[in-house]
């Protein structure tokens, strides 16, 4: 259908497609995100209060993420299990999946057979390998049967004489040393011809040691006796001088990377600073009607994940998904690791609950300044065909849509969309198939504080990352930071942080920023709550200007209409259809320093024939009052 829009030669216009490019349900696209927080939060974050302001954004679906796997950590998701050692509480852990007190909280436990120096969570952890105690060790997943690897970066080139390794147990039969003379791209450690052999003198920047087999041991648990252990490495120039720094914290010791880590650990292991929201909790919340819940894939076991999935089920929580895996790429797991791990959870789900949905991964496809990464593509090309029909039942990543905070922003937010399209393209070319559900388990302006995600920059970027991604076709996105939350800095040229509201200094909601009214505009004012929405692209004769109509379920249309300029106003003519609009822009909202100096719902207004649309601003119009 055309709805022709009346053309003013003194105005812009906007002119909506034939046909429609998609159709959507907003009640089962519109998600937030839920993550771990400081041990304690919990309960003191969700409040009633705050629960009632956040449900007020418009949000239907709720997807919880897995801090503890990014960080390096065993996920305990029920504090009440069984050890495999139970006389000494450690070894490999099962929750319990016997329905008893409703789980308020979960716990990750730190690994103390570490191999990676740095995590993508808190990152307050360590390699084992260069950590100067010949009594700790680092030692590979014992569920991965293929080659393992360790890197050392030297943080300088060096002529290098020797690497001494000192080997745990099991250790390794056969193997190779290998040497890159280039700058170090931890992204690349998989790549074939990024390493050559490494000879006695070469001029190196890093070193790999290629694990190829090892002796396996009689142990209790066959898990202790397979695989790789290594206690520490040493490598000396051809003076004789050590090259590695040995420490207890990631900024002493040399950088190590290693292809996998055994999930042994303690009791005494246990994170003592963090938590996660127990999937019962997040569902007595009730900030959605559905749940997309974690499987640990890196860190875990099968026998844990086949009990977490039974006890949702025992439990009749309203769990839709399970997403295995989050972020693998940024951890720089080889994709045939991990899809041999992904396989292995998947079996033991499917045969605890068959006809359970599973998919993934979560890789992160953003910006560094404009430019899409496109390693995480290149990732899931090599991983695709590793996985088996119906592995993948739906696929998820997180889209931040700029890493480098300090970059001019207003060039930023008026190339996103382009930024995003790319992005997309790269990922179906990448072999994603489009016949399954693909999901954004992530959005927000960037995953490092910002002003931009406090102010009106952050909105459009999130209000456009979404509607362009649901015209693309996309079945769901997921906010990230509904919770209350300070203002903080971080790279030294910015401040803010992904948030609908700043904290009060209770914790609680005190002022809205502009991503909750964003939020709101999209989800209750474009679109109704729920039915089938067909959503239709928009031409803009202004370059400023990005619009999407939707015909919603009760027959009437919509216009979101975002302008991405900071400096200029457009003036659109509009058929007389378009009764009224709500508006969005800094004339609602401004910044004051420490907190909002101007923060005011949107403005509705009656359209007459025209409508002005301000720099950095959101519109919905409708075709009646």
């Amino acid at each position: 259908m055309l709805i022709a829009l009346v053309l003013a030669l003194q105005f812009d216009s906007l002119t909506i497609a034939r046909r429609p490019s998609a159709t959507v349900d907003p009640s089962r696209a519109l998600g937030l995100t839920i993550d771990g927080h400081e041990k304690g939060d919990t309960k003191r974050i969700f409040t009633p209060a705050t629960l009632d302001s956040i449900r007020g954004a418009g949000f239907h679906v709720v997807s919880a993420r897995l801090r503890a796997e990014l960080g390096g950590q065993v996920w305990h998701w029920n504090p009440v299990g069984r050890w495999s050692d139970a006389v000494h509480r450690r070894g490999y852990w099962v929750s319990s999946d016997t329905l008893g007190a409703p789980i308020d909280a979960s716990f990750g436990f730190r690994l103390p057979r570490r191999g990676n120096t740095f995590d993508q969570a808190n990152n307050d952890g360590y390699s084992r390998i260069a950590d100067g105690d010949t009594s700790t060790f680092w030692k590979s997943n014992p569920y991965l049967s293929r080659a393992q690897w360790v890197v050392l970066d030297l943080a300088r080139h060096a002529a290098v004489r020797s690497v001494q390794i000192t080997w745990g147990q099991p250790r390794a039969t056969r193997y190779r040393l290998e040497a890159h003379v280039g700058d170090v791209d931890p992204a690349r450690f998989t790549d074939a011809g990024y390493w050559i052999p490494f000879t006695p003198g070469m001029t190196a920047r890093a070193v790999r040691i290629h694990l190829l087999a090892s002796n396996a041991m009689r142990t209790v648990d066959w898990r202790d006796g397979v695989g790789f252990a290594i206690r520490e490495v040493s490598v000396r120039d051809t003076r004789g001088r050590e090259l590695v720094k040995r420490g207890t914290t990631n900024q002493t010791q040399t950088p190590v990377y290693v292809s996998s880590t055994d999930p042994w650990h303690r009791a005494e292991d246990e994170d003592p600073h963090s938590e996660q929201p127990g999937v019962d909790r997040l569902a007595a919340l009730g900030l959605g009607r559905s749940l997309m819940y974690p499987i640990g894939v890196l860190y875990d076991t099968p026998a844990n994940v086949a009990a977490l999935v039974r006890y949702v089920r025992r439990r009749a929580l309203p769990v839709s998904e399970f997403e295995m895996g989050e972020e693998p790429e940024q951890q720089y797991v080889d994709p045939a690791d991990f899809a041999a791990l992904y396989r292995l959870m998947a079996d033991s789900l499917r045969a605890a609950a068959p006809g359970v949905v599973l998919g993934g991964p979560s890789v992160v496809s953003g910006s560094a300044s404009g430019d899409p990464d496109e390693f995480p593509s290149r990732w899931m090309k090599r991983l695709i065909p590793l996985l088996r029909p119906g592995d993948l039942q739906f696929f998820t990543f997180e889209w931040y849509a700029f890493d480098d905070v300090c970059h001019p922003v207003a060039p930023l937010v008026a190339g996103h969309e382009r930024t995003l399209r790319t992005a997309l393209g790269l990922l179906e070319r990448a072999g994603i198939p489009r016949t399954i559900p693909w999901m954004i388990a992530e959005y927000g302006f960037s995953p490092h504080a910002s002003h931009a995600e406090i102010d009106l920059e952050g909105a459009i970027t999130n209000t456009e990352a979404v509607a362009t991604f649901l015209e693309f076709g996309g079945a769901r996105a997921y906010f990230y930071g509904p919770e209350p939350a300070d203002v903080m800095p971080e790279r030294g040229c910015t401040a803010g942080n992904l948030m609908l509201f700043q904290a009060d200094s209770e914790g609680g909601v005190g002022a809205r920023v502009p991503a909750y009214h964003a939020a709101r505009l999209l989800a209750r004012e474009w679109m109704q709550p729920e039915g089938a929405h067909e959503l239709y692209p928009v031409a803009s004769s202004a370059a400023a200007l990005h619009a999407f109509a939707a015909k919603r379920p009760d027959g009437h249309w919509s216009l979101l209409v975002i302008n991405r300029s900071s400096t200029e106003a457009v003036t659109v003519a509009l058929d007389a259809r378009w009764r009224e609009a709500l508006q969005y822009s800094k004339a609602q909202y401004e910044w004051g320093g420490e907190r909002p100096s101007r923060d005011l719902p949107p403005v509705r207004l009656r359209v007459r024939g025209t409508l002005t649309f301000p720099p950095l601003s959101i519109s919905v119009l409708h075709d009646a009052p």
